[in-house]
């Protein structure tokens, strides 16, 4: 087989290519000729069920597939990535997932119930509380401690999961501007 001609137009992704086939028991080699339109295509996370707004992806709602670029666009899920994310939108089975059809799913639920921790060197201590904002992990949320009913902030660390560090201490700062010296430099004696 043997390539006789080629054109490609690259704008509306036309082709012609026709080939010549020898054979020994004709004089006449065989002449084929392809035409059609060239299609790029990527490899992109389909969904396999009607997913609802705000649904968490398992596994078995994805499958991979072959799609046309155009279909997809320039952010194609993945399946390692599209699962666990949930949907922004309602979207049909069927469809390709867009990395703009995701996100990370709130890890803590304004109103729920949560567990705060506190971890030094030493020591772990946890506390309930109730968040007073939604969070995906390393979001700074607001939180309501129950026992004292102060509201603290924290980090997202896990699902129901927020991490309070420990502010410094004012009455050091407090008692050396209330002697007088501003100064964290004793004065020299003579």
């Amino acid at each position: 087989m043997q390539l006789v001609s080629a054109r490609f137009e690259p704008r509306g992704g036309r082709f012609d290519v026709a080939f010549e086939i020898a054979n020994d028991d004709v004089s006449t080699p065989t002449r084929l000729r392809f035409t059609g339109r060239a299609v790029e295509t990527v490899e992109a996370a389909v969904l396999t069920r009607d997913v609802e707004r705000n649904e968490v992806l398992k596994s078995s709602d994805i499958v991979v597939e072959r799609r046309p670029r155009a279909e997809v666009g320039n952010d194609p899920a993945s399946r390692d990535r599209a699962v666990g994310m949930h949907s922004r939108t309602q979207i049909r089975a069927g469809q390709a997932l867009r990395m703009a059809d995701l996100a990370k799913p709130n890890l803590v639920q304004r109103d729920e119930n949560v567990t705060l921790i506190f971890e030094s060197s030493g020591l772990y201590l946890t506390v309930r509380g109730k968040a007073l904002d939604s969070g995906i992990e390393g979001d700074i949320v607001n939180v309501l401690n129950l026992q004292s009913q102060r509201t603290v902030s924290g980090v997202v660390i896990g699902r129901g999961q927020v991490a309070v560090a420990a502010t410094t201490p004012r009455l050091a700062a407090a008692s050396d501007t209330s002697s007088g010296n501003s100064s964290p430099v004793p004065p020299k004696s003579e």
